[in-house]
C-alpha cells in the first residue's frame, strides 16, 4: 500500500483506503469459514429438532468476503435433475429435452 501511495500522485495519495476492501489474510478467511460452519452447523441442529408443521427458520448467509460477490442459482427444472442424477450413477440416459 505504502509503495502504491509513493507512486500516485498526491490527491489520490491522500484518499481515504478502507482496509476492509483490500485482501484478507489466510487468517480471516479460516475465521470467516469457521463461522460460517459454527452457523450452519447451529441451524441443522434447530431444524433437525422442529416439530412436525413448525416452521423452518431461515438458512445463515455466509460470512461476506472482499471479491466475492453471493449468487443465487436457479433450482434446476425435474427433468434435467433426473438426468444429471442418473448420469452421474453411471447410467446413460437419454437427453433431456431442450429449455423453452
Amino acid at each position: 500500500m505504502t509503495l502504491l501511495r509513493v507512486n500516485r500522485p498526491e490527491q489520490v495519495a491522500d484518499s481515504d483506503a478502507d482496509p476492509a476492501d483490500g485482501q484478507w489474510s489466510q487468517l480471516e478467511l479460516l475465521i470467516a469459514m469457521l463461522l460460517d460452519e459454527t452457523r450452519f452447523t447451529r441451524w441443522e441442529a434447530a431444524v433437525s429438532r422442529l416439530a412436525k408443521g413448525e416452521k423452518k427458520p431461515k438458512e445463515p448467509e455466509p460470512t461476506p468476503r472482499p471479491g466475492v460477490t453471493t449468487k443465487r442459482r436457479k433450482a434446476l427444472p425435474p427433468h434435467v435433475a433426473e438426468f444429471l442424477f442418473e448420469h452421474m450413477n453411471g447410467n446413460t440416459p437419454a437427453l433431456p429435452p431442450p429449455a423453452a
